[in-house]
């Protein structure tokens, strides 16, 4: 869907929120027990498609590494906010 590159990308999730990264993603990840319902997810995947997913997923999953790219959803998670609550103050 997406041209560019693909990267590893690391998140993490909680253990019942796995249906949605196998729905997307394949079986093609490496999951990591962190112990209290916690996963350390890791996928190679195009980097702009992620960062979509990420947003998309925003309430399960937490983008880990790579650090810039965790940054680009944080800014994009920001912008959103920023107009949401713009548009809330102006009723």
């Amino acid at each position: 869907m997406y041209g560019g590159e693909s990267v590893r990308v690391r998140f993490r999730m909680a253990e019942n929120d796995l249906d949605h990264v196998v729905d997307w993603f394949g079986t093609d990840v490496r999951v990591k027990d962190l112990g209290d319902d916690q996963l350390e997810v890791s996928v190679t995947c195009n980097r702009q498609a992620f960062k979509y997913w990420a947003i998309q997923y925003g309430t399960v999953i937490e983008v880990t590494e790579p650090p810039d790219l965790r940054r680009e959803v944080a800014e994009a998670i920001a912008e959103m906010h920023h107009k949401y609550q713009k548009n809330e103050e102006s009723k």
